[in-house]
Formats: C-alpha cells, sequence, structure tokens
C-alpha cells in the first residue's frame, strides 16, 4: 500500500513538472495564442564558468517566458534547427527572419554582453555583478518583419564577502546551492526582468 502511495505521488510531481515546463498553443475557449520563437542567448562575454552562460540563460528565459500562460512558447527542437552561427539577429538587414521563422508569429533575440566583477566600494572584499543583455523582439507576421522592441538591460548585484568566495566547480548551476546562491539568484532576477519586457510587449501587439 505505501508503495503504491508512493509511485502516485511520484506521478503527481511529474504531472506538475509537465505542465509548468510545457506551454500550450490554445486558450480554454479553443482561440490560438500568440507564438513566440525563442533564439538561444548568445553569450559574448568571457566570463569563466564550467558550464555555459549561454545554455543557463536560455533555459532561465524559456522557463520563465512558458510560465506566462497568454503565450505559446515554441518547443526549443523546433527552433534549434533554424539557427545558424552566422546569423546577424541584432543587424539592420532582418528580411531572413521572415523565411527562417515564417511559422512563428513573434522571434526573440538575445544577447549577454557583460557578465564581470570588481570589488564592492563599500567593501573590498565583498565584489559588485555588473550584467548587461540586449534583446530584439520581432514580429514576424507581416510580410517584413518588424523590430517591436530593442533595448539593453544593465543590473548590478551586490555580492557579499562571504558569498563572493563560492566555488562554482562544486556549486554548478543546476544544483538547489546554486539556485539559491547570490550569482544564481542574480541571474535568475535578470532573465525574469527581461522576460517581462518580452512578455508585455507580445502582448500588446498581439491584441
Amino acid at each position: 500500500m505505501l508503495r503504491l502511495l508512493a509511485l502516485l505521488v511520484i506521478v503527481l510531481l511529474s504531472s506538475c513538472e509537465n505542465k509548468n515546463s510545457v506551454s500550450t498553443r490554445f486558450f480554454e475557449d479553443g482561440s490560438i495564442k500568440p507564438s513566440v520563437a525563442l533564439a538561444p542567448v548568445v553569450d559574448s562575454t568571457s566570463y569563466d564558468l564550467p558550464w555555459s552562460l549561454s545554455d543557463e540563460f536560455s533555459t532561465l528565459l524559456r522557463n520563465q517566458l512558458i510560465q506566462k500562460q497568454d503565450l505559446y512558447v515554441v518547443p526549443k527542437e523546433h527552433t534549434e534547427e533554424l539557427n545558424s552561427s552566422s546569423d546577424t539577429p541584432f543587424g539592420s538587414d532582418i528580411s531572413w527572419v521572415k523565411e527562417r521563422y515564417a511559422a512563428n508569429e513573434f522571434v526573440v533575440f538575445a544577447e549577454l554582453i557583460q557578465h564581470n566583477t570588481n570589488p564592492a566600494k563599500k567593501d573590498p572584499t565583498s565584489t559588485n555583478l555588473n550584467m548587461a543583455i540586449r534583446v530584439r523582439v520581432i514580429d514576424n507576421r507581416g510580410e517584413t518583419p518588424k523590430i517591436i522592441l530593442q533595448e539593453c538591460l544593465n543590473e548590478n548585484y551586490y555580492i557579499a564577502r562571504n558569498s563572493a568566495q563560492m566555488d562554482y566547480n562544486s556549486t554548478t548551476w543546476g544544483t538547489k546551492e546554486y539556485e539559491n546562491s547570490r550569482m544564481g539568484v542574480a541571474h535568475f532576477t535578470l532573465a525574469e526582468d527581461l522576460v517581462e519586457r518580452i512578455y508585455d510587449y507580445v502582448l500588446l501587439k498581439s491584441r
């Protein structure tokens, strides 16, 4: 009996996790949600960590955007094959987006352009984490793609002395310890702020 209850708990938890990580295409009344394709975040920094900042921020943005019930976030496997290392999503010519992302109404490009630390002025044994990420959201519904949002978010986070000495070779992305660390919280907050901007503009233009 206890074994059966344990299995039921596992099934329920898995079901909840799947609901939180998968975006649905339709509203409850059957109408279609605006579709958003999220290209992998480009990491143009040289910050040294044992994991990819591109993967971390791409995952954060995707997971947080999926929580927005008014949007349909195109599955990762449907957009990975559309991306190329030669793409210039922040260039003046965005005509290529129309054909490449033809099945998607809105396309989001983001690039991490700053990620560094420097001693805090009020306490040199502590550090400030300085980050900047730029975003471009393209409306792909018309005959030609149109930029509806283009901006750069700059954020600084104070990291106290005991947290600044954390070893990120052992406290890595994907662990609970990292999620609760100052850097983990800082990354999550930056992604959260960016997602709010994306959400507001896509929802505004789709109405």
